[in-house]
């Protein structure tokens, strides 16, 4: 035992022997205690040969800090069945009251306790606690070296990007890779990346890809296979989710899945099903897609309980998305309905200390957004779609995804049309229109000029509309998207309704 005892040893302590503990010169706490240091003859130390007058005794201040610290760490007993922030409360105590004595080193050993295989700081990200998360990486940053720095500020960017804070989230990662670069952490570089790039994934595909390649570059030159996997993931998710190289993204998404099962790891290879499901949503593989809920739904959704909150979600929404694209909308209602469950847990847990206000939900936004678009354009029933999706737009009003903003803009210019509500009809898609035309996104403009389309239609001006659509689509060229073929799918349906045959 070491006499120069830290407080992360004080369970090893009575509380008769915390008036005992004095601060060295050199800053380190230390005991200083006839009776203790007999009992522990065999150890050595330079701690006990110092004069007492090179030793200070806490103030009344400091050593209440670390008689909380003390209560904490062992006295404090969480009760049965209380929620998961609770379980973990006597350490995050414990922790604040180390970073008031500025036992920086004391203070990270605690958050890095482990539950469940995940450090209780990973951890809070996990159950949704973000802005706990985001408080604890500010008070370590800069406090120790170079890897808590790095470590902090993935977990800050990470943080501010699910809370939908992306210039945040890319400051934190810029200043991340440049430590990481700087010191030779080639896991915090290749993590700094992928954090940028996703930062770009709905702004600057190109800018994605080149942040996901770099990252891939990175993991092989280095041989860190989590990270090569991980950029793989991402990059098949680019080219999807922009409809630049459909096959390329089926390639990289069946080189993750099999590099996913050489490796082992049941997350891991969970991810790589996750995103080859995402895949075949955007490439339209409808066999694939019933097969795998066929054979896969049940193994799906049990591995899905292992994962974080923010990764429940998603996957909910994703199996969701699946039985859209067979018809199964009984399902698909049922799923989404899991994601707005869990996520109005998440937004409780952000919402602590009156937090939620300074930050937007673009997880929120795409689930009320998906399902005020099946119910107008799969189901017909603009009334229920019309709930969802103004709900969606209050949701984006508070943050800065243009892109998810203009689509919800234009489907509710095609609900209020469907409902006779031309004025406000009207008003949504011109809105639409500007916000597309602002970030200079012609898949935007298709979509906002075929809600003026469904306006025009409304009115009687038949004519009017048809070419509107035709204009738009012409400009988006991106027949193969699901949202693009929803959209001539329900123009045919408008047009048939007039034909007289």
């Amino acid at each position: 035992m070491n006499t120069m005892q830290t407080v992360l040893n004080i369970a090893e302590l009575s509380e008769m022997d915390l008036p005992h503990i004095r601060y060295d010169i050199s800053g380190q706490l230390v005991i200083f205690n006839t009776e203790f240091i007999a009992d522990y003859a065999d150890v050595k130390s330079e701690a006990i040969t110092q004069p007492s007058t090179q030793l200070r005794t806490l103030n009344a201040w400091e050593q209440a800090h670390l008689d909380y610290v003390f209560y904490w760490l062992n006295i404090y007993e969480p009760r049965e069945n209380t929620s998961d922030l609770k379980e973990v409360e006597g350490y995050l105590e414990a922790f604040y009251h180390l970073c008031e004595l500025s036992l920086w080193k004391e203070a990270y050993q605690v958050v890095c306790i482990t539950i469940d295989g995940d450090s209780i700081h990973e951890k809070l990200g996990s159950w949704g606690y973000y802005i706990q998360q985001i408080e604890i990486y500010e008070k370590l940053l800069n406090k120790l070296d170079s890897s808590v720095d790095c470590i902090c500020l993935y977990g800050l960017g990470s943080a501010f990007y699910f809370l939908g804070q992306r210039q945040k989230s890319f400051k934190c990662h810029k200043a991340q890779l440049r430590i990481a670069r700087k010191t030779q952490n080639h896991e915090y570089e290749c993590l700094a990346w992928k954090g940028l790039g996703l930062n770009y994934h709905y702004y600057d595909k190109n800018k994605a890809i080149r942040c996901h390649s770099k990252q891939l570059t990175c993991a092989e030159l280095h041989l860190i296979s989590t990270q090569k996997l991980s950029a793989i993931l991402e990059l098949s998710h680019v080219h999807g989710c922009w409809w630049t190289n459909v096959k390329l993204s089926l390639y990289y998404s069946q080189l993750a899945f099999d590099l996913a099962k050489k490796m082992g790891d049941k997350k891991i290879k969970f991810m790589a099903t996750k995103e080859l499901l995402s895949t075949w949503l955007f490439s339209r593989e409808y066999r694939k897609i019933k097969n795998f809920l066929v054979n896969h739904e049940a193994e799906f959704l049990k591995d899905l309980q292992d994962l974080s909150l923010q990764e429940q979600v998603l996957g909910y929404e994703l199996i969701g998305r699946s039985f859209v694209l067979i018809n199964d909308h009984e399902k698909f209602i049922y799923f989404f309905h899991q994601c707005l469950t869990i996520w109005q847990r998440i937004k409780h847990q952000i919402s602590h200390r009156n937090t939620l206000q300074k930050y937007d939900c673009p997880t929120e936004h795409q689930i009320l957004h998906n399902l005020g678009t099946v119910y107008c354009l799969k189901l017909k029933n603009p009334q229920a779609a019309v709930q969802y999706l103004e709900q969606a737009y209050e949701v984006g009003k508070k943050g800065n995804n243009f892109f998810m903003t203009a689509t919800t803009l234009s489907v509710l210019a095609h609900c209020y049309s469907m409902l006779g509500k031309i004025p406000i009809a009207q008003e949504r898609g011109q809105a639409a229109l500007a916000l597309a035309e602002e970030i200079n996104s012609p898949i935007l403009c298709c979509y906002a000029m075929t809600g003026l389309a469904s306006v025009a239609w409304h009115q009687g001006h038949y004519l009017r509309s048809v070419r509107l659509i035709l204009q738009g689509l012409w400009g988006a060229q991106a027949w193969q998207t699901t949202n693009v073929q929803l959209i001539i799918k329900t123009v045919l349906g408008l047009i048939a309704d007039k034909l007289p045959w």
